[in-house]
């Protein structure tokens, strides 16, 4: 009798008194002992801390009597009791994720599962089988499971707690998965459960799922709107929701980039969880605190969360908040200046994201963090494949224009040709029929690529028509454009101003002109300056020479490059790298065969090396070729060069 009135007590959601008539119940049982009565008191007590959602230590003693029952009744008596006492243990799961028997009981609960067909056991059971998947972070297994089974039952009729505590998890499970509008459907479908139940205790879950994927999403206002709404709802007596509101606020605030306000949620948080015994928790509010200190620049102790995460996270089965851990070190090794530190872990962190396909970063998704660590992988050669994916599903943007192998959705080869890349495939041409719209594309280039005046296209490529003719023709030729591209944010119009959007579009040009900027006798300007030289293929749009508007752009780009590269062969001759300098010569020359300063600096490298014939030979080049070209002799100091070479 005392454990049915517990039952009692737990369906109508007084888990405190019902765990009291649970708690005399099992003390009867062990008298007699009644294994059964004793595994079903167990059960319940375990889920009454779940209904509770207080505290976790408890769970502790309860775990401890299990285990002496299994080791006495492996089978656990029958199958009904079977799944009482596996679908039981989900508040265990915040306490001991990595308890052994959870192993074993996921295999037979699958089991159970798909023998059973009664409805509020394949509600029971899928709940703890999807809550220890998304928590063991194999996100993969979890669709499997939720195509596998479908629950065909009326949520008035089964089991309605257990039912919306499972759709609640489809939400997390979807924002797992970067499905961001299928984690909100969940959560409505949770509050909607509800609503007909008139069982209102998960609702502030509900609603800080879907503030979770909103904030994933990186639409912070309507997280804020989910963040408002789950406070309301929270039940007083149900702690960890409070926990869980003071967790999003950190998140929402760290997003905004509000690091003193985030700081003081997540220390919140911890200290909350620490006393509520949720384990788990524990470890993840550290990762988070240490994201802030990273913002901070409090190194140190984020790494010091960040390691005691991961003393915890290791022994459970799944890597995803491993993975997490990692993320956010090698983002604070990069800070630091530790660059081959942060390539090593950062390429830990990759090869379980590869492995598992993960494609969101579980509590919190920072963008501009992300953005940076990819396209540090794609310069080093790390998780090639899947980085480009990850880029793409999240829509991540480059962390600067000149990031030449993020997969942009549309590049622009403009130096020396004019090639167009759509997902990394080149664009087939199929003739006059895109004649026009690339000429808009090329015309948008040469004019800047940003805020360019319809009028200065209009003149540019329509010429001959007047007034409303070539607005139409230019909004009809932007249409094509578009539809060419298959990227309609390519290409931006505001108030008759074109603008290719450099989130969506990489232009060589613009990485070309940023690659010259930095000072030459620096690491990092010595980098910019070799992919600058790689990059000038040629002179603006190549064989399009016939293009009078493309002009302006080409000398200035070609004149830049010039400067350029006699300077930088200076800064090689002066630094006595005379070999690196010939090559630096070399090029200028192709870009410029008349220019007599490239001769003179390449007949004094070779001077220095001692190749005196080759120095001779440069200037027997250029005496030709002033000849051919411009019928005329060599200047003075070339001579004198030239006759030095001889001595």
């Amino acid at each position: 009798m005392l454990y049915w009135r517990g039952i009692a007590r737990l369906a109508a959601i007084d888990p405190a008194q019902g765990r009291g008539f649970l708690e005399r119940a099992h003390a009867g049982f062990k008298l007699d002992d009644d294994l059964a009565g004793q595994f079903l008191a167990c059960a319940g007590v375990l889920s009454s801390y779940w209904v509770e959602w207080n505290e976790f230590t408890p769970t502790d003693r309860w775990m401890r009597e299990l285990e002496m029952l299994v080791v006495r009744s492996p089978n656990l008596i029958s199958p009904e009791i079977e799944v009482q006492v596996i679908s039981s243990v989900i508040s265990v799961l915040y306490r001991q994720p990595q308890h052994p028997l959870f192993a074993a009981w996921e295999k037979r609960g699958l089991e159970l599962l798909r023998a059973s067909t009664i409805p509020q056991q394949q509600i029971a059971l899928t709940a703890f089988l999807l809550h220890l998947g998304i928590w063991h972070g194999d996100y993969r297994r979890c669709v499997a499971l939720l195509r596998e089974i479908r629950i065909m039952s009326e949520p008035s009729e089964h089991a309605p707690l257990m039912l919306m505590s499972l759709k609640s998890w489809e939400a997390i499970l979807h924002f797992g998965l970067s499905e961001h509008d299928a984690a909100y459907r969940s959560a409505e479908e949770t509050l909607r459960i509800a609503g007909e139940c008139g069982v209102h205790v998960l609702d502030a879950i509900a609603h800080g799922y879907a503030a979770y994927a909103a904030s994933s999403a990186g639409d912070l206002d309507k997280a804020e709107d989910a963040l408002a709404k789950m406070e309301a709802s929270v039940i007083p007596s149900r702690g960890h929701d409070l926990s869980f509101v003071y967790h999003l606020k950190s998140v929402l605030a760290l997003l905004r980039g509000e690091f003193g306000e985030a700081r003081h949620y997540a220390m919140e948080t911890l200290e909350r969880v620490e006393a509520a015994g949720a384990s788990f928790n524990v470890a993840l509010c550290r990762i988070v605190l240490a994201q802030v200190l990273i913002e901070q620049g409090e190194h140190a102790d984020a790494r010091q969360h960040l390691a005691e995460a991961r003393r915890f996270l290791e022994a459970m089965p799944g890597p995803y908040f491993v993975f997490m851990s990692w993320i956010a070190e090698a983002n604070s090794l990069f800070l630091t200046g530790e660059q081959a530190a942060g390539l090593a872990v950062l390429a830990r962190a990759f090869a379980i994201g590869r492995e598992y396909d993960y494609m969101a970063a579980h509590p919190v998704w920072l963008p501009k963090v992300m953005s940076r660590l990819c396209a540090l992988a794609l310069e080093h050669g790390i998780e090639i494949e899947y980085v480009a994916r990850l880029i793409r599903k999240r829509e991540l943007v480059a962390p600067t224009p000149e990031v030449v192998d993020w997969p942009w959705p549309v590049k622009l080869y403009t130096l020396g040709r004019f090639s167009v890349l759509i997902d990394g495939k080149p664009l087939q041409s199929s003739g006059k029929a895109q004649r026009k719209p690339l000429e808009l594309l090329m015309a948008l280039v040469a004019f800047g690529g940003r805020d360019v005046g319809e009028s200065q296209l209009t003149e540019a490529l329509w010429p001959d028509a007047e007034g409303d003719a070539a607005h139409v023709a230019c909004a009809i030729t932007l249409h094509r454009l578009r539809k060419l591209l298959g990227h309609d944010r390519a290409i931006g119009l505001q108030r008759n101003h074109f603008s290719l959007d450099p989130r969506y579009v990489w232009v060589d040009v613009w990485a070309f002109e940023r690659w010259l900027a930095p000072a030459q006798n620096s690491p990092e300007g010595r980098r910019a300056s070799e992919k600058a030289m790689a990059l000038y293929q040629g002179p603006f749009l190549g064989k399009h020479a016939d293009l009078n508007w493309a002009l302006p752009l080409r000398e200035r780009l070609r004149s830049k490059f010039l400067q350029h590269l006699v300077q930088r062969g200076k800064n090689l001759f002066e630094a006595k790298e005379f070999e690196a300098a010939v090559v630096v010569l070399e090029k200028g020359l192709n870009v410029d065969p008349l220019a007599e300063e490239f001769y003179r600096n390449l007949m004094l490298c070779y001077q220095a090396l001692g190749r005196r014939a080759e120095a001779i030979g440069v200037y027997q080049r250029c005496q030709k070729t002033l000849r051919a070209v411009l019928g005329v002799s060599p200047a003075p100091e070339t001579v004198a060069l030239y006759q030095s070479s001889h001595r």
